[in-house]
């Protein structure tokens, strides 16, 4: 018996076909029943000739105007369709989202090339002796310094990065395991046989214009189709066996269509994936947070330092996430705050908007068109994978770390206003 795991690929595998198939009936309802054969060059086909040609003929009249004006919008919206699920498609296929997976003999010491028989041992796959890799007995899998070059990376409650004992490797911020493909995925929002595979980051904003476009192109399909279905009716008393049978399935797909693309681009405006909307309200994660020396004795929160011992020698301490960027990483002493994020807290929220250029794009009319990679694919920022927002802040506030980082994004422009504002009160003051 096959596992749901094997079904769920394979019919990742056939819904693509079927879509397709569905297309080129539209195109044959749309085209050749609706638009040429009774709005064009109604024939005979369409009565039962009860009474004489002409009479009837008279009763459907050429419509030309009708025929073109249907044809200008039903091409455009197809295309759209066809183009954002092509790409959808096309991310599935060549980049995904998957995290590298290691095998159980790749593992090497962090510091150098390779172990001295004297060395500790290094970590094997089936599970990760995380107190052995804090305490130095035992080499954690490389990977590290890609998470302590950076100021804020989630972790668990001791200090290290997440890691997946199946894939044998470190998870980046906004990693989930997917079950299907047996893969770490990177934002991974979740696995969709509509689309052929797992909808992430690579291909978030293709998924969000295809239900928008697919919407609005089974919307525009279920009324037109509608209307000719009533005008026949009303004109000659007869049903197109065709035309109803695709207002069935235009109005089931413009339903899932229209719910898919209400709900994800909600989530997209909390810039949160299904998994963790999913999880909001239940879910806490753990965050280090770089400080630096004069912090560290004000800190209470748990502290860990990397790079872990053994894993490397003659380091520099106190590296600013601007040196490590300029080529300093290289046996580099950083210390991190441990804490804990609430609940209810959201620190990838950087508002509506920005969370919406994050995924579509900083400009406005390349929201609409399924060229670009989006720009949550870029991890460059030495501060963390992601933006961060203002729970995020709000939570450096709460553990007295509130001086470490600059505030970004729309606080520190409202703080701005409020002292200019106030020094407009206190020149007019002044004044007087």
């Amino acid at each position: 018996m096959c596992s749901p795991h094997a079904t769920n690929l394979w019919v990742s595998r056939i819904v693509p076909v079927v879509i397709v198939a569905i297309d080129a009936y539209s195109i044959w309802v749309v085209v050749d029943r609706l638009c040429l054969r009774y709005l064009l060059k109604p024939g005979p086909s369409l009565f039962d000739l009860s009474g004489p040609l002409d009479q009837e003929l008279e009763l459907v009249p050429r419509r030309p105007k009708t025929a073109i004006a249907i044809l200008a919008v039903y091409f455009p919206l197809m295309l759209l369709c066809f183009l954002t699920y092509f790409r959808i498609l096309q991310s599935v296929i060549t980049n995904p989202g998957f995290i590298p997976r290691r095998a159980s003999n790749s593992h090497h010491e962090e510091g150098g090339p390779g172990l001295s028989s004297k060395g500790p041992e290094v970590a094997r796959s089936g599970g990760l002796d995380r107190v052995a890799v804090l305490e130095g007995r035992v080499l954690p899998p490389p990977g590290l310094d890609r998470f302590y070059n950076k100021d804020v990376w989630v972790c668990d409650q001791e200090g290290l990065p997440i890691f997946c004992d199946t894939c044998n490797n470190w998870k980046p911020a906004r990693t989930h395991h997917c079950s299907d493909f047996n893969r770490c995925v990177r934002r991974m929002d979740h696995f969709c046989p509509w689309v052929g595979g797992v909808v992430s980051e690579t291909n978030m904003k293709y998924f969000l214009q295809f239900t928008c476009y697919g919407f609005l192109y089974t919307g525009f399909l279920f009324g037109i189709v509608i209307w000719a279905i009533v005008d026949r009716q009303r004109r000659i008393g007869t049903y197109d066996g065709n035309l109803i049978a695709f207002a069935v399935l235009s109005a089931l797909f413009g339903f899932m269509t229209g719910g898919m693309f209400g709900h994800t681009l909600h989530q997209q405006l909390l810039n949160l994936t299904t998994i963790e909307f999913l999880g909001r309200g239940s879910r806490t994660e753990f965050l280090a947070v770089y400080i630096p020396t004069f912090s560290r004795e004000t800190t209470q929160s748990r502290t860990i330092t990397y790079p872990l011992p053994n894993s490397s020698t003659n380091y520099t301490p106190d590296a600013t996430a601007s040196e490590l960027e300029n080529g300093a990483s290289a046996g580099v002493s950083r210390t991190f705050a441990i804490i804990q994020t609430k609940p209810d807290d959201n620190i990838w929220d950087v508002g509506a908007l920005n969370n919406l250029k994050s995924v579509l794009g900083e400009r406005i009319w390349g929201w609409f068109l399924p060229f670009g990679d989006p720009p949550c694919c870029r991890h460059d920022d030495p501060l963390c994978d992601f933006p961060l927002g203002r729970d995020f802040y709000t939570l450096l506030d709460e553990h007295h770390l509130g001086n470490l980082f600059p505030r970004r994004g729309g606080r520190r422009r409202k703080r701005k206003r409020r002292t200019s504002h106030h020094s407009r009160h206190s020149s007019r003051e002044a004044d007087r």
